[in-house]
């Protein structure tokens, strides 16, 4: 057996197939790993000791073996006739030797049978009881088991319900009795220690396990020895109650009541909250808790953290669309819903090469939201698998609502008092941003980005401009600011302007290698603006592009009027391409379908995030998909992110797929490496599984 360099060694040397590793967990820190000292190697084939003990649990059955006692009846038996002849033939001239040798074989095969009765009538009973009590035991819903340490080393005994809470049969417990000790936590390994030590213990001890899939649940557990005649302890009997809901409850009942009594005592905000923090690292399981403040340039400021923070310092976290955005925080505030990701879930492979080596192996992003507006976000993380199952969501979302509470009631507290506030907590309810857009506009910091296309073979058909602003710091503020901002001055019509004129100059050479057309996007108001169908003739002529190749994507600012209808039939009378986007929501309804020129009509990202689990989502993108089939329409999902969606998606039929499976947004330097290389980190392997059930229509 090899030690490792931190003086724990595997059990039995090895993790099998049935227990995997733990992903993002060194191997060497595996909390399921055997200490050496819990473990006794090798086992001792001492028959002699069962003889003296023969009463024993079979191994796999729950059933009192009749092996031992039959052995014990044997070796009687052939001890005794040995003895017998061997006298025997000390007075073999005698004439009563004969007589007198079986009168002796008689008396020790009675003698023999009787002592093989005894002992299986008493291990009957034995059984009869031991299994009475643990029936008692496990009808409650509690673990019992045996686990004999002297001669040998293994389960006699488990009960079969171990499957629902570990995942493994009982069977794999008596293959492999070292699987036991290694889904010990970590931190609870000294206390268990002490426990198989004493071999005994004077009252239940909270012990967490980690599971094959590193779910983490709280237990207690008992044990009492089991000495033979010669008062050693051969084996240990223990009995394991699960409390991890029980344990749970009490633990946001008490950060709740931990949270309140702060609020009312009126203590600083930042004090109050890294308070509350504390408590859920020390009393709900996870590694680090965090809370974080959404500002207006899309960043996300960390307001006090708990646990192993510096985990933290190398992830920067935003909640724009940009390529730092695609993790848990930025989506929550995004999505105004609590968002749980893993690092092996497919996607997101920005977010997942940031925190991966961090060691983090799962995350939780909750957004409090005070008065309609995301004010925080809380943020957990763990480092064993994936602890965050629904009933652990509520309760941490429980929590945030109470925390939302100190951070909105003590800011509005001190504000109304004239002390104000810490200038973390003025952050919680940012003012609008003062962005200098026209200046932005004259430096040329407003950027085109792109996001990609793709059909159902991963061929990238298409790019979407998207509006980015660059800071005087260099920091990217997202679309969603800077749009406001700008329609606020007037300037949005400048500001789109100059970003088609950017993104058709920077897509001519992806254009002449084979991408099928580029989208921009353009508002109602933008359509109504002077000059703007001459722009785009200028801008296709100069730089010698098609019209088929530039598609306009009509985006929901406001209703459509007959005399934007006008301008959208000149656009098509000169051969651009018409996207009708978010269809499905607000004003893109079919009646406005019914009148629009449209050949691409793209569905909302709100009905794919639901379509493989919402069965009505799944018939309204059905829907949407069959009647894009029907008038001839390439049909565009917006929003995919996981590939289950992209599978179900190529099965319905859709022509085009966008979203952060494949790729967020990104700037141009980023977008022409990709497709001059066939190397792309955020791709799925979508053609290999999954065939289309009907022919694509790219075009």
């Amino acid at each position: 057996m090899t030690t490792a360099s931190n003086g724990r060694v595997p059990a039995a040397g090895r993790l099998t197939g049935e227990l995997p590793a733990i992903p993002g967990v060194d191997e060497s820190l595996d909390p399921r790993m055997a200490d050496p000292g819990l473990y006794r190697a090798g086992r001792l084939r001492a028959w002699w000791s069962k003889a003296l003990d023969p009463v024993e649990l079979s191994s796999s059955r729950s059933q009192w073996t009749w092996r031992p006692a039959v052995a014990l009846a044997i070796w009687y038996i052939a001890a005794g006739s040995l003895w017998i002849v061997l006298s025997s033939l000390l007075v073999a001239d005698s004439d009563s030797a004969t007589p007198e040798i079986v009168k002796g074989l008689g008396f020790v095969v009675v003698t023999g049978g009787l002592l093989g009765a005894l002992l299986l009538q008493y291990g009957e009973r034995a059984r009869r009881s031991a299994d009475r009590l643990r029936q008692l035991i496990e009808s409650a819903g509690d673990l019992t088991f045996r686990y004999r340490i002297w001669p040998t080393v293994g389960f006699e005994y488990i009960s079969s319900d171990v499957e629902q809470w570990m995942g493994l049969r009982a069977d794999d417990y008596y293959e492999q009795p070292d699987i036991f000790v290694r889904h010990v936590h970590p931190d609870d390994r000294l206390r268990f220690s002490q426990m198989l030590a004493s071999a005994d213990s004077r009252e239940p001890v909270l012990i967490r396990w980690v599971g094959p899939d590193g779910r983490v649940f709280h237990s207690m557990i008992d044990v009492r020895a089991v000495v033979d005649r010669q008062g050693r302890v051969v084996a240990i009997d223990g009995r394991i109650r699960d409390v991890t809901d029980l344990r749970l409850d009490r633990a946001e009942s008490a950060v709740e009541a931990a949270a309140l009594d702060r609020l009312v005592r009126g203590e600083d905000v930042t004090r109050a909250i890294e308070e509350a923090c504390g408590d859920l690292v020390e009393l709900m399981g996870v590694e680090i808790a965090a809370v974080g403040l959404p500002s207006p340039d899309g960043s996300i400021d960390l307001f006090c953290a708990a646990g192993d923070t510096q985990v933290l310092d190398g992830i920067r976290l935003r909640w724009d669309e940009g390529p730092l955005a695609e993790g848990p925080t930025g989506r929550c505030v995004r999505e105004r819903e609590p968002v749980v990701m893993s690092t092996t879930a497919p996607g997101f492979s920005a977010w997942r090469h940031l925190v991966r080596d961090s060691g983090a192996t799962a995350c939780l992003a909750i957004p409090i939201i005070r008065h309609d507006r995301v004010i925080a976000t809380l943020t957990l993380w763990s480092r064993f698998g994936n602890p965050f199952d629904p009933r652990n969501v509520d309760r941490f979302d429980r929590i945030a609502r109470r925390l939302g509470l100190v951070l909105a009631e003590l800011v509005d507290h001190r504000t109304s008092n004239g002390d104000g506030a810490t200038g973390r907590a003025r952050a919680a309810a940012p003012a609008a941003p003062s962005l200098d857009v026209r200046g932005a506009l004259d430096d040329g910091r407003i950027e085109p980005w792109w996001q990609p296309q793709v059909d159902a073979e991963g061929r990238i058909v298409a790019l979407e401009m998207l509006i980015r602003l660059r800071g005087d710091d260099g920091e990217i503020v997202a679309p969603n600011v800077v749009i406001p901002a700008a329609e606020a001055l007037g300037l949005m019509p400048a500001v789109g302007r100059a970003t088609r004129s950017l993104a058709v100059e920077q897509a001519v050479p992806w254009l002449e290698a084979g991408l099928d057309r580029i989208c921009v996007n353009a508002s109602v108001g933008e359509l109504m603006s002077p000059g703007f169908v001459d722009h785009l003739k200028d801008l296709v002529n100069r730089h010698d592009v098609r019209p088929a190749q530039i598609e306009i994507e009509l985006v929901e600012t406001a209703p459509l009027e007959a005399a934007a209808q006008r301008v959208l039939y000149r656009l098509v009378d000169q051969g651009f391409r018409l996207a009708v986007d978010d269809y499905g929501s607000g004003w893109a309804s079919l009646s406005h379908l019914s009148r629009l020129p449209a050949r691409v009509i793209k569905v909302d990202r709100v009905f794919i995030r639901d379509v493989v689990d919402s069965a009505r989502a799944h018939a309204l993108v059905k829907s949407t998909i069959d009647l894009g089939r029907t008038l001839d329409l390439v049909t565009v999902a917006e929003g995919v992110e996981t590939a289950a969606q992209a599978a179900l998606l190529i099965e319905l039929g859709c022509d085009l797929m966008q979203g952060f499976l494949f790729s967020p947004p990104a700037a141009g330097s980023h977008i022409d490496a990709m497709l001059r290389s066939d190397d792309r980190p955020f791709w799925p392997i979508i053609a290999s599984s999954v065939r289309p059930t009907a022919t694509a229509r790219p075009g």
